[in-house]
């Protein structure tokens, strides 16, 4: 086991609060922020562990047998077995919030890579991030709310050789966690990409099926071969594609059971195995956006957010080659599934529909138009399709549903050597297990399923599907989103709104009253008339809408009287959209550039006037280095402040680090191309902030030549050096410092880039006892500095110097945020005479406190005159600063 000590300074804002994946069910990843190897700057040594070579064409000659007839899931990764103890094993890095844990493989070959827990068993405040070495992607984090019942989990593919799977284990955990890799799956076909596609939107293995298969779109096209246009949405919604344990695909469907409560049982084949249900992912609602209907034209790749983990086996059986499923959490609302109906009477269907995922692609649907028969395969009883008509299913299609002609499951795949021969089928079969055979073949629960699909002993031969979204009104029209009116807009007067109403009722709408007005007062109302089905909406244009004065403004839109009655459900009735209208003002863009660590940035831009922050900037992913963000400003005539944050206090000053080699910038630009702001800071380097001032239209910069000359200079002896100060010139940028012996002739010059600075700390370490000293100060708002020199002042050096302490790894601000308090804890030390300083976003100095420090652990600051907003607190001896963000609530 190795060990990592890091010190404040290589540590760079360690797991802060999410802003990017939402925390909707317990079977989903959780946002806790970037994982620690992005956040580092340090270069760590880990530990290692290299995958030996497998011979991937013969992977592929076993994979070609079982694909002929569809036998297992679809493999598209080698399990390398590796039985890791994450907790025994990885490296160790302390941290002030806790300790992480890292360990990485490497695969040379790989296409992708993801692991296998075959422990998982996480306490609270602790979670598991997976990601490329290369730091382009990650998957996570997996936390307690990941926990399955048997300990186990599957992470998603990542495209990489080498992956880093990391850990953080907080300081006051105490939970005996457990966390072991059974193995390292490495991808050798590109199938795997769409589970990629699940974390970052790439859609690399997007169209490996067959081209004679149909995207399940085409079901809602005019004239297709599947029936009216939307008649099979609801048993398309049923169907998801299932990663098992890492390295195999499978397909399957929800399936509904007499309570109609939505218990998610989920329908596939016992041959895409029965056990290691917390390894198994469930996609949901990957279907292309755009169709393909027997095409060589490619699929769009489809939304790949319904996600959910683990699962537990219900009841299985070869004689039918079933497995049913229950998914381990709740399907969110959001998800829009549907829990498809099943006929278990055995009888035969007129016809055949299957819907799935062959080879792992965006849904497919595909037609039999001919009766299939009774046969047996492999032991089982199955249905025996002869031919497909439109489309066929392929490896990964296995466990997926056939339905009847009344859109009612009879049965999921097992095998059969259909496949597409250009874009036309191959002539041969396809086999499905029965679900007549399935419900009650067995002597026990776990080997059939009526015990689960008939909870209230109904013993019916039919059920139709079950949707947790249907309308449970009559007459229900309903606002969906009211358009062409939200949002900033600069010199817009004339608007286009425009209403996207919906039928959220049973019966067709065909007539509507849609009402708007502006910030409370009607502005009139028009009569809509049409044929809007259940389910269904429609976007209505509204008359023009003229704004001439600049403002905050609320366009409302009302819907009423649907067909003449009265809507059963009026809480979904009006719409809002808020915009702001600025007229007669002026545009400004932002350019910013990052370095390998765009996620320590931020941005604030502020009104010099008023005060008020007008646009923020935050967020951006750590894979966005090196790309350049755009930002438009709409702005009246007058003055402003732009201040950009750095959380790690180093500026974009990538080109400092090997690892990075390169140096953001930024500059803002007005609509005639003037630059108004730029980066200043030598090497980029601008610390925790800088802060520029500029303005728009004539308005005159607080800092413009020719610069105005320091006044008051004073100067205050403290045991570790002398406090020169002076009063601050506006809007300056920084500040140079010349001084030296009063009896020579030579001076050495300092400078310090702090907006609006008025002090300087000459330190003792540079001065020599009994000696007088010269000063002079000058400031500028550029890096050059050309601002006229003040006046000399004069101070007497008679204290002897002494060492102080770094206070860079010495000193902890708690809490952060904070309310009317806050306390700095020191190393016992310290001592001397130190400075704390507060700075707002403007880089004004708005407190300052002065200490002679021997020993002190703890300094406690009154900080209730401070106003809620953001500051920078600044702790200096002279030779070492302490500098960190101060949230005051």
């Amino acid at each position: 086991m190795r060990y990592n000590i890091l010190t404040k300074a290589g540590v760079a804002l360690l797991f802060v609060a999410a802003i990017g994946f939402p925390n909707t069910s317990s079977a989903q990843t959780t946002d806790v922020g970037e994982p620690y190897g992005w956040q580092s700057k340090t270069q760590l040594e880990i530990e290692k562990v290299t995958l030996p070579k497998v011979d991937i064409d013969q992977l592929k000659s076993e994979d070609a047998i079982n694909m002929a007839n569809k036998v297992g899931p679809f493999r598209f990764g080698h399990e390398h077995i590796v039985n890791l103890d994450v907790i025994q094993s990885a490296t160790i890095t302390s941290t002030a919030e806790g300790e992480v844990y890292q360990v990485e493989f490497i695969s040379k070959d790989a296409l992708t890579m993801n692991v296998f827990f075959q422990e998982f068993d996480l306490g609270p405040g602790e979670y598991v991030h997976v990601f490329d070495s290369e730091g382009k992607f990650y998957d996570g984090a997996y936390t307690a709310a990941n926990n399955q019942p048997d300990l186990l989990l599957s992470t998603l593919p990542i495209p990489a050789t080498k992956i880093v799977v990391e850990y953080f284990r907080p300081s006051d955990s105490t939970y005996d966690s457990k966390l072991t890799i059974g193995h390292v799956v490495q991808g050798y076909r590109q199938v795997a990409q769409h589970f990629v596609d699940a974390l970052h939107g790439t859609a690399k293995g997007l169209n490996d099926s067959g081209s004679c298969n149909y995207d399940t779109g085409c079901s809602q096209l005019p004239g297709n071969p599947f029936g009216a246009p939307g008649e099979w949405d609801d048993p398309i919604a049923s169907v998801a594609i299932i990663l098992i344990n890492g390295s195999g695909i499978c397909s399957g469907a929800l399936v509904n059971n007499t309570a109609n409560d939505g218990t998610p049982y989920f329908l596939s084949a016992n041959h895409c195995g029965t056990s290691g249900g917390g390894g198994r992912s469930f996609l949901f609602g990957y279907e292309s956006a755009t169709t393909s209907c027997a095409t060589t034209a490619n699929s769009s790749n489809g939304p790949t957010t319904a996600q959910i983990s683990g699962a537990t086996l219900r009841a299985s059986n070869s004689a039918s080659d079933v497995a049913l499923w229950e998914l381990n959490s709740t399907i969110p609302n959001s998800y829009n599934v549907y829990f498809a109906g099943w006929d278990n009477s055995g009888n035969i269907p007129n016809e055949i529909t299957g819907i799935h995922h062959p080879s792992g692609d965006v849904k497919k649907i595909c037609r039999e138009e001919d009766s299939p028969f009774y046969d047996t395969a492999g032991g089982a009883q199955v249905w025996w399709i002869n031919e497909w008509e439109w489309g066929v299913t392929e490896p990964g299609s296995s466990g997926s549903p056939i339905f009847d002609q009344n859109k009612r499951i009879v049965g999921q795949l097992y095998g059969g050597l259909a496949a597409c021969s250009g874009t036309v089928n191959n002539g041969t079969y396809d086999y499905y297990g029965r679900f007549d055979v399935s419900w009650d073949n067995g002597s026990s629960s776990s080997s059939r399923l009526s015990d689960w699909l008939d909870p209230l002993g109904l013993n019916p031969t039919t059920l139709d599907g079950y949707n947790p979204n249907q309308p449970s009104a009559n007459l229900d029209a309903a606002v969906q989103s009211v358009d062409g009116v939200s949002g900033f807009f600069c010199n817009q007067e004339i608007f286009n709104p425009s209403v996207q109403i919906s039928n959220a009722g049973v019966n067709t709408l065909t007539s509507l009253t849609i009402a708007y007005s502006l910030n409370g007062s009607s502005l009139g109302s028009i009569e809509w008339t049409g044929s809007l089905v259940s389910g269904s909406n429609e976007s209505v244009s509204l008359p023009v809408l003229n704004i001439s004065e600049s403002g905050l403004y609320d366009y409302e839109v009302t819907v009423s009287n649907p067909n003449g009655g009265s809507d059963e459900n009026a809480s979904n009735n009006s719409g809002v959209s808020s915009l702001e209208a600025a007229i007669d003002a002026n545009s400004a863009q932002l350019d910013l550039t990052f370095d390998c660590w765009p996620n320590e940035v931020s941005w604030e831009l502020v009104s010099d006037a008023t005060g008020n922050v007008l646009a923020t900037g935050d967020g951006y992913p750590g894979d966005a280095d090196g790309t350049t963000v755009s930002e438009i400003f709409c702005l009246a005539e007058g003055c402003y402040t732009f201040t950009i944050f750095d959380s790690f206090g180093d500026g974009m000053s990538g080109a400092s680090y090997t690892s990075c080699g390169f140096d953001g910038d930024y500059q803002i630009l007005d609509d005639d191309g003037t630059v108004l702001v730029e980066m200043t800071a030598p090497g980029a380097d601008y610390g925790d902030f800088a802060t520029h001032s500029f303005c728009i239209d004539g308005g005159t910069v607080p800092c413009a030549q020719p610069y105005p000359v320091a006044q008051n200079l004073t100067t205050t002896t403290q045991i570790n050096g002398v406090l020169l100060q002076w009063d601050p010139i506006p809007g300056s940028i920084g500040c140079q410092i010349q001084g030296g012996l009063a009896s020579a002739s030579g001076l050495a010059s300092f400078t310090t880039f702090q907006p609006n600075a008025s002090s300087f700390l000459a330190p003792s370490s540079q001065l020599q006892n009994g000696q007088q000293y010269r000063w002079r100060v000058r400031c500028g708002c550029t890096t050059s500095i050309i601002g006229a020199w003040s006046d000399f002042d004069f101070f007497n050096w008679n204290v002897a110097t002494k060492n102080y302490a770094d206070l860079s790894d010495s000193m902890t601000l708690f809490p952060n945020p904070a309310n009317n308090e806050m306390t700095v804890k020191l190393d016992s030390g310290n001592s001397g005479v130190y400075i704390a300083t507060f700075y707002d976003l403007q880089g004004r100095m708005v407190k300052e406190e002065q200490h002679v420090i021997d020993g002190t652990q703890m300094l406690r600051y009154d900080i209730s005159d401070l106003d809620a907003g953001v500051y920078l607190f600044q702790v200096s001896n002279g030779i070492s600063t302490f500098s960190e963000k101060l949230i005051k609530q």
